[in-house]
């Protein structure tokens, strides 16, 4: 898995479903080019962007390694990952204005298209 498709799934699992900030966040830093998930945390902290709970669950999240948590579930549990920047993604989905940064998935995304 690549870094921005951690960064997203992250940013995801922490402020729900919530494209315009995750929006705000993706122009604002290089998504792909952080590796380490404290560096996003440091990023976001001086942006002003997320207020001071978002950056609680954020860093209580990252402490507590709920990513590898997540991630195991969603091999363990056969769930498909597709974010916006993936060649899969629906391209019916990409017109949306408020289109979905991260869709989870089993089977197929054939019918969405």
């Amino acid at each position: 898995m690549n870094n921005l498709t951690k960064n997203l799934l992250m940013l995801n699992c922490v402020f729900g479903p919530n494209n315009r900030l995750i929006e705000e966040i993706d122009d604002y830093i290089d998504l792909s080019e952080i590796e380490n998930p404290k560096h996003l945390l440091d990023g976001l902290m001086d942006s002003g962007i997320i207020d001071e709970k978002k950056t609680a669950g954020l860093s209580k999240f990252i402490d507590q390694e709920r990513f590898d948590f997540f991630k195991t579930y969603i091999e363990t549990e056969n769930i498909g990952v597709c974010t916006v920047y993936d060649n899969t993604y629906p391209e019916r989905l990409r017109s949306i204005d408020d289109k979905p940064y991260v869709l989870y998935y089993k089977g197929s995304l054939e019918p969405l298209e």
